[in-house]
Parts: structure tokens; sequence; C-alpha cells
């Protein structure tokens, strides 16, 4: 094995992922991160090469993108100056602003799926039009990542969403689940507590009926929970 090629971020990326979509790589840098600064940068590379395309250096520590129909979303944290922090769509080709909310809006959890853009706003599941950042539509007390297929949004908090116009279709979140990804008509997700038994559950997408169900057997804070799905089988 060889390395095609490397660079210094010059900062670092703990808890972001890169991200590659048409063609290109974006990577979200923390470059400061104490208790009054907290700055960093979006970048595009080239994923053959390495070579820079676009970079903006005026965010606060950003969070990992999502990319979808020609631009780029991120949440940022941190930072005193409303002009850095908050939530940003860059175009994805040059890195300009397409359009920008501001912290208080406590926009996050960005998701694009068939041309449209999900997320949560200050503990809210909503949609948002991908072009200017209006609010499409908003559903009260949803909140968590978000996961799609067939129409449904699977919010973390453990409620399923129509994606059309936010309505609730099925509710599961008192029974602390934390969904995370859907497949093959089944989601998947853990609960993970200071008091609850460590398990892996795969419940119905059509009505959010439990499947089946892993227990670990173990209880407390369960690190690094993340759930993926490949080949029949879910690893963690």
């Amino acid at each position: 094995m060889t390395t095609d090629w490397s660079f210094d971020l010059g900062g670092g990326m703990y808890t972001v992922e890169p991200v590659v979509g048409d063609g290109t790589l974006y990577l979200a840098v923390t470059t400061a991160h104490t208790p009054s600064v907290s700055e960093g940068y979006v970048a595009a590379y080239d994923p053959e090469t390495g070579d820079e395309l676009w970079k903006r250096d005026d965010v606060s520590r950003p969070g990992t993108p999502t990319v979808g129909d020609g631009t780029l979303y991120f949440d940022t944290g941190g930072s005193e100056d409303a002009e850095a922090t908050g939530f940003f769509a860059l175009d994805s080709a040059t890195g300009e602003t397409k359009w920008h909310k501001s912290e208080s809006f406590g926009l996050g959890d960005p998701l694009v799926a068939g041309s449209r853009l999900y997320g949560t706003a200050s503990g809210d599941a909503c949609e948002l039009d991908s072009e200017t950042g209006d609010v499409r539509w908003k559903t009260d007390g949803v909140g968590g990542g978000a996961c799609y297929a067939d129409g449904t949004l699977f919010y973390g908090g453990g409620v399923a969403l129509n994606a059309a116009d936010g309505s609730v279709l099925w509710d599961t979140s008192g029974s602390a689940d934390d969904l995370q990804t859907v497949t093959d008509g089944l989601v998947y997700g853990t609960v993970n507590g200071s008091d609850a038994e460590n398990v892996v559950r795969a419940r119905s997408a059509d009505d959010g009926t439990v499947q089946w169900s892993y227990s670990l057997r173990t209880t407390g804070y369960w690190w690094a929970d993340r759930l993926a799905v490949a080949s029949g089988c879910v690893f963690f």
C-alpha cells in the first residue's frame, strides 16, 4: 500500500467526517478550539491529486458537511462572530455563499434526499427550501439526526415523518431508541443511556414495530454506537 498524496490540515477533524460528492472531496477542519476562540475552514479538493479547488476560512468550527444538487451544507459552533457562525449553504463548485442562517435559528443535522433539504431547527424537525433556506414545514418536538427512505424521514428521537409535509406516521420516542439508518424496509437503531441496557434493534419502516433486538448485556453510555448495514449484516 502506498500513499498517493497527503498534506498538513493545519488543524483537526475530531468527530468530523470527510465527504465526497460529484467527484469532489470536501473537508471541514477545526483550526482553533478554546473557550474564547473557535475557528476553522471548509475546503474542496480533487480526490485524485489533492489539489485545492476552493477554501472558506472565514467560518467557525464546522461540522460534517452534506452535499447535494450543487450545494454544500454545514453547521458551525463556538465563535462569538455572528458572520462566522450558524448554518451555511455554499455553492459546491465555487465555495460562494448561497444563503446563511444565524446561530440563533438553531439549524443542524442536514440531510439531502430527493433534492430536498431536511434537518432540525432548535430541536424541531423541518424541511427548508434548498435554494433560499426558507422553512417549508416544521414538526415540533421531533429531533435527532434523520435518515430517509421511500418518502419517509426517520428521526433519531424515534419518530417517522411524512417527508412531504412533516406529519407523524409513527412514534416510538418513549422507547429510548436512537434511530440511525434504514434499508430494505427496516430501521436500525440503538438504546444507550446511563441506566438502560445497551441494545441494537431493528424496526419495521412501515409502522415502527420491533422485528428483532440484540442485547449487549451491558448498561451505561456506550461509546461509538453508530451502526452500519451492508451485505445483510449490521456492524457496530
